[in-house]
């Protein structure tokens, strides 16, 4: 795990919030469109904002390949469990940092890659749900049995997943009691973030 000091996340926390604000307002914050990847800061740092989808994931990885930040900051309400899952092992594969800026929102099945940083800290929200599968998605089993063997399937990935992470307890609890969404709290938060000040 990467080591940062206070002063340099303190820096780094006035140039994000600066720089995110600037590439968010030209990006136009638009969740309608694909997922996208704005770079800043000579490539040390990039916004994922937008959806999350499966088929776009070898090209948002590859980009990330290409240009190796350090940090990725997420504005996203989620997506595919699928692509989420692959995006959240690359991020802990590469030892990236998270961050949720202020205003921001990281929800659904955005949230497995926030807890996928090494480092994480979040000034804006964080939001899960339970696993919903819908009629017309491609991974949609059709009879009630294939649907219980598959919902139980991608359950089982998601704890394998959060495990690795070292993820605590009670966020596992928020997930699967949580028909709707469920925003963690301040206190919650505090325990999920691994930066806390910026002295």
């Amino acid at each position: 795990m990467k080591l940062c000091l206070a002063g340099d996340w303190a820096m780094k926390k006035l140039l994000h919030s600066s720089l995110l604000t600037f590439a968010l307002i030209i990006s136009g914050q638009s969740f309608a469109r694909a997922g996208e990847l704005i770079f800043g800061e000579g490539d040390k740092w990039v916004v994922f904002q937008g959806p999350i989808l499966t088929e776009e994931m070898d090209e948002i990885l590859s980009k990330l390949d290409d240009k190796k930040p350090e940090q990725i900051l997420l504005n996203s309400v989620g997506g595919n469990l699928s692509g989420a899952i692959r995006f959240a092992r690359y991020v802990r594969e590469k030892e990236m940092e998270t961050w949720i800026s202020k205003n921001q929102t990281c929800a659904s099945a955005c949230a497995l890659v926030f807890l996928a940083g090494v480092e994480r800290f979040s000034e804006g929200k964080l939001i899960v749900h339970q696993y919903l599968p819908t009629a017309g998605q491609g991974d949609f089993v059709t009879t009630r049995d294939e649907a219980w063997i598959y919902v139980q399937k991608v359950i089982g990935e998601v704890i394998a997943l959060l495990n690795d992470f070292g993820t605590p307890p009670f966020v596992f609890e928020r997930i699967f009691s949580s028909p709707y969404d469920y925003e963690f709290t301040e206190a919650e938060m505090a325990e999920l973030t691994t930066i806390t000040s910026f002295k």
